[in-house]
């Protein structure tokens, strides 16, 4: 079956990253790139069937809100954009 993707993360870098890896697997056309925060998701309420997430961890990443309250904003998020059953 056919589906499309939305790809989101707040790094350039890695939407680049993501638009290669889109090509050379052939999904390129099925897949949108968006820069977004993932505690702001441009997307409306419910409008998604499945979310993955590759959250950051570790002292690697570091976000401006700490861990703990970027994973409870961001799984609220994903919780408000992510149709039930999903």
């Amino acid at each position: 079956p056919l589906c499309r993707g939305v790809g989101v993360d707040c790094d350039l870098e890695q939407l680049r990253a993501a638009e290669r890896s889109a090509t050379d697997a052939a999904c390129d056309g099925r897949v949108t790139l968006v820069q977004a925060d993932c505690t702001d998701l441009p997307l409306p309420q419910a409008s998604v069937d499945v979310t993955l997430a590759d959250l950051p961890f570790g002292k690697r990443h570091k976000s401006r809100l700490g861990i703990k309250q970027l994973y409870a904003l961001a799984l609220a998020e994903i919780a408000r954009v992510t149709r039930g059953g999903g």
